[in-house]
């Protein structure tokens, strides 16, 4: 029957392994041996795609490591210890910091922003997602307690905008006259 037919397909998973080579070569006259220098992503076990999203499977998508590494191994073939995903979270979130701090200053420079704590898990233990937010941008944190302490970290006390929240008694920082309640 005449019509247009269309039907979403993901790739194959296929692993890409590269491989550098470096040349070594002995010289016949004194015998000294010079040898190519690997290039610095040589020296990475795992490239930055897959570090990528080993940390947003963890961190966004919220899978165990154990998950995740079962995946890796079921759908592309590699081979990662619990303990190599947990150094390579840790990393890439080490090198996140520097734009994530950015991203919160730049939030805190509008006149108004958002502000929103709710329950969250680190592996079996609770904790809370702090959320601070503007018109185009959303910055989070995890801590393990809900404590005002906490809301002030995230939303300074010298904060002269306007701040949205819920009625929720760890925002009492806020002048009420710059605090508007949901």
């Amino acid at each position: 029957e005449a019509g247009a037919y269309q039907q979403d397909e993901i790739p194959e998973p296929e692993r890409e392994l590269t491989e550098w080579r470096c040349h070594a070569l002995r010289c016949g006259g004194c015998g000294h041996t010079t040898k190519a220098n690997a290039p610095e992503e040589a020296l990475q076990r795992f490239g930055p795609r897959l570090k990528a999203a080993i940390a947003t499977l963890t961190a966004d998508k919220r899978q165990t490591n154990r998950q995740l590494q079962q995946l890796l191994s079921d759908f592309y073939g590699i081979e990662i210890s619990v303990g190599q995903i947990v150094n390579i979270t840790k990393s890439v979130g080490v090198a996140l910091m520097p734009a994530a701090k950015r991203l919160k200053e730049e939030i805190l420079a509008r006149s108004a922003i958002y502000a929103d704590e709710t329950g969250w898990r680190i592996a079996s233990c609770r904790a809370y997602l702090w959320g601070l937010f503007s018109k185009d941008a959303a910055y989070y944190e995890i801590h393990r307690t809900r404590k005002g302490e906490v809301a002030e970290e995230i939303i300074p006390v010298g904060y002269d905008g306007v701040v949205h929240t819920d009625d929720y008694c760890g925002y009492t920082h806020i002048a009420p006259t710059r605090r508007q309640l949901c």
